[in-house]
Order: C-alpha cells, then structure tokens, then sequence
C-alpha cells in the first residue's frame, strides 16, 4: 500500500503542475457575486499549509493522501478568482442521519427510510493569517450550493462533527447548522447538521414533481 501511495502522490503533483501550465482554473463551483471558487485539489499534500491548529494541519499536510487514496475523503480548496492563493481547504466524505435522530427536527414520509443520507465536513482550515474574514463561511456556502447542483449520488443532510468549543460551535450556527442531538455535550466533538433542502428553496431550483 505505501508503493500504491508514493505513485499517486507523484500522480497527483503531476496533475497538479500541468493543470497550471494548460490553461484556467476549472472551478467546481463559483459564486459570481463574490469571486469565491470551489476547486477540486489534485495535488497533494498540502505541506506548507498552516490554519494553526496541529490537527488540521496534520491532516492536510499528510493523512489526507492515504485517505484519498483510499477512496475515503475528497478535499477542495476555496480561491478567489484571479488569485493562485489557496485561502482555505476542507474535506468531505459520505455520511448518514439516524432517522431517530431528524423526527423532531425535519418532515419526513413515514416508513419511507431509516437513514437520510448526508456529506460530512470531515475537515475544515483556514489559513492562519486571514481568518476572521468569513473564508470559512465562503467555503462552506459554496459546499452547500455544489451539492445541491452536483449532487451525484443524493444527499439530503450536511453534517460536521464541529470541535466542543464556544466560538467553533458558534461559527457553524450562524452558518445555518444545528446541535444533532444533546448525549454528546460532553464530547470533544458536537454533532451538526443543516438540511440543504434550505438552499434548494432560497435558490427556488425547479423540483422534479
């Protein structure tokens, strides 16, 4: 497996060197309104990468090749147009809602599922010296527009498992995001979701009758 992760890395470097040499960048999603763009990275890792803290940092700079190799994570980068900067990065992977858990908080069609499915942030950074800028909520609106647009396999749910801090709780609730459920409150981790059925109906994108 190490052989298999040494050639897709130099795989990905060199994907990474030509897609900047052959033309534009190809954005997986923009918002023309604010210059944000969402790329799809193809070259990792991101070793000089640093949103100061050790466990994301980590993350970027290194776990997150074996986990894309492993079909287990995709991670993008958010840019503004115009500039090579990558200012933030984040990592998805699928995930699941337990119906228990959305009855009192979502309308849902009796006897129709037992899970709704989801996609988790599973990483989140900013880089260090331009937080505070509302990159972060850039980034997380632009996730939140690809999936309902390009949504290839059908989520209805994104969730985060957000650190169990005050501020960090507090960024994903003014992002639309809502505590899961409250046997969690003494983890290091919160559960939180937000229903994207939202930005389907903010966006008033046509639905198949």
């Amino acid at each position: 497996m190490t052989g298999q992760l040494s050639l897709l890395r130099q795989n990905w470097q060199m994907q990474s060197a030509l897609s900047e040499t052959e033309g534009p960048r190809l954005f997986a999603v923009r918002d023309p309104a604010t210059g944000f763009a969402l790329q799809k990275c193809s070259h990792l890792p991101f070793c000089s990468f640093d949103c100061g803290d050790a466990d994301l940092n980590e993350w970027f700079r290194q776990d997150v090749v074996a986990s894309t190799a492993r079909l287990m994570t995709q991670t993008y980068a958010l840019f503004h147009e115009g500039d090579t900067e990558t200012l933030a990065l984040v990592s998805v992977c699928n995930d699941a809602v337990r119906l228990e858990d959305l009855r009192d908080n979502i309308s849902i069609p009796e006897g129709k599922r037992h899970d709704w499915p989801a996609v988790k942030i599973a990483r989140l950074g900013v880089l260090r010296e331009l937080q505070r800028n509302n990159l972060g909520s850039h980034a997380i609106n632009l996730l939140k527009r690809m999936f309902i647009t390009e949504n290839r396999t059908g989520c209805r749910i994104m969730t985060v498992d957000a650190y169990n801090k005050r501020d960090v709780i507090k960024f994903y609730s003014r992002n639309g995001f809502e505590l899961l459920v409250d046997r969690d409150q003494g983890n290091p981790t919160r559960a939180m979701w937000f229903d994207l059925f939202k930005v389907v109906e903010e966006m008033a994108i046509p639905q198949l009758a």
